[in-house]
């Protein structure tokens, strides 16, 4: 079997040496320029001694027989994840905001979930705690999930009496848009064993109805804020900017202030984005929309709010993905907390998120299962219902079910012949098992890939002794 170079080399010029990194591996290492020449050039890989082919083989400089074919096994691997499930209970699509970018503003419900509901939910999740899993990850998700705080509340309970009845390790976390998570509603949550909770903020002043700014008119700091403030004495508060074109020059402005409020490690950034502009067309049920059980298509809204019609393939608010990886790099890797972030961002990785895998599921207010939150009030794109009989079978042999099966990002050209593939692994898998379009789903890695890199290399030091190997 021949040696060959790898594919995922990337290699960064110090003036001792050569500092090269791997994206299959995820590892960096100071070679001899005369190695990093050897790997960098398209001649004949020529000869290398035993101890050099060893090591640059151990760290994926160079490899034996199809490097692709273990970036796959890897895929397949975590896909499986026997030990593991991870379940997105949705109680409600109402939500007391009306964020034009929402994807659920299509199928939007007032209706919140019933005692059955939840009764069939718990029997249904309860299979799969004990059922030998031993991580269990539930998550509270909207529409606004604090609408109903009760079931919320109460469920988290019972699931923490189910995990702990069958040994099981479990998490719990909430995303919510924080206006209801004011300090009494955090020290409930922490006691019904929730232990995280994400927001969402998107403009930087908040308006009080349609925006979730940081500051209020008066410069100070806005509900939501002061809510997050209050509640991370009781739970890990994480924060998320949606990024759109309407909120992209005052977004320094907005990761300042949350910094200054002591969200700094806990802040993320998420690019708003339509599928109009990037060449899609939503494919939706028999009636060619996106309803719940139903058929509702109303949508709950806060007092005062005057609704616009949604527009079902976009809101105008979405930054190219090139342009949202220019201002992540500016914001967030340029800033002092950006190493870390950046080391996060040349992690390899199994998956792009749990959907692709076997044990993710997403409940929503009727009951219906599907694998991502994007799926979340659509029956088209449901795997099934927890009020089934045939539990097993429908996640593995309904329509929907057999669409996540099949999917793969190595059925991609574009994804396969990238040299960023083992970061993103294809990125979001939904809108291609969903929707057919144009444009490949990149994440900002795709644009970043050798400034990361070089801001990494230029924080690792080199030893005296790693010196003399390469001298």
């Amino acid at each position: 079997m021949e040696l060959a170079r790898s594919k995922y080399n990337f290699f960064v010029e110090r003036p001792q040496g050569v500092i090269a990194y791997n994206a299959r591996t995820g590892v960096f290492a100071l070679l001899s320029r005369a190695v990093a020449d050897c790997l960098r050039s398209n001649d004949r890989l020529p000869g290398l001694k035993d101890k050099d082919e060893a090591e640059l083989v151990e760290q994926g400089f160079v490899h034996f027989g199809d490097e692709l074919a273990e970036i796959k096994a890897l895929f397949e691997q975590q896909r499986s994840m026997p030990n593991h499930v991870h379940v997105t209970i949705v109680p409600t699509l109402a939500c007391n905001y009306e964020c034009p970018y929402c994807f659920q503003n299509e199928c939007r419900s007032s209706r919140m979930m019933s005692q059955a509901t939840k009764e069939a939910a718990l029997r249904w999740i309860r299979h799969w705690i004990t059922a030998d899993r031993r991580e269990v990850l539930i998550t509270w998700f909207g529409g606004e999930p604090l609408l109903c705080k009760r079931i919320v509340l109460d469920t988290s309970r019972e699931l923490r009496e189910l995990a702990g009845t069958a040994g099981a390790r479990l998490e719990l976390t909430i995303v919510t848009n924080g206006i209801l998570l004011d300090s009494t509603t955090a020290q409930d949550l922490a006691a019904s064993g929730i232990s995280s909770a994400q927001i969402t903020i998107d403009c930087l002043v908040y308006d009080g109805c349609h925006t979730r700014g940081v500051v209020d008119s008066a410069g100070q700091p806005s509900q939501i804020i002061a809510n997050a403030c209050e509640a991370r004495k009781y739970l890990r508060i994480g924060v998320r900017v949606n990024v759109s074109s309407d909120n992209r020059r005052d977004l320094p402005q907005i990761v300042k202030t949350l910094r200054a409020y002591g969200f700094s490690g806990e802040l993320r950034l998420a690019r708003v984005h339509d599928f109009r502009s990037e060449g899609y067309e939503l494919i939706r049920d028999k009636q060619l929309r996106r309803t719940d059980q139903e058929g509702s298509r109303s949508i709950a809204q806060p007092a005062g709010a005057t609704r616009q019609a949604p527009d079902l393939c976009g809101h105008g608010l979405d930054l190219p993905r090139d342009a949202y990886a220019r201002v992540e790099k500016e914001v967030v890797l340029d800033s002092p907390d950006g190493l870390l972030v950046m080391i996060e961002k040349l992690r390899p990785k199994g998956q792009f998120c749990s959907a692709t895998g076997k044990h993710m599921f997403v409940i929503d207010p009727v009951g219906n299962i599907s694998r991502c939150w994007h799926s979340a009030g659509s029956q088209a794109e449901a795997l099934g219902n927890v009020y089934d009989d045939a539990r097993h079978a429908m996640l593995q042999d309904s329509a929907a079910a057999k669409g996540w099966k099949n999917y793969s990002p190595f059925r991609f050209g574009e994804c396969v012949r990238c040299k960023v593939l083992p970061l993103c692994m294809g990125g979001c898998s939904h809108d291609r098992v969903w929707i057919s379009g144009a444009k490949p789903p990149c994440e900002s890695i795709n644009q970043q890939i050798q400034y990361c890199v070089d801001r990494v290399a230029e924080h690792i030091a080199i030893t005296e002794e790693q010196l003399a190997l390469v001298s």
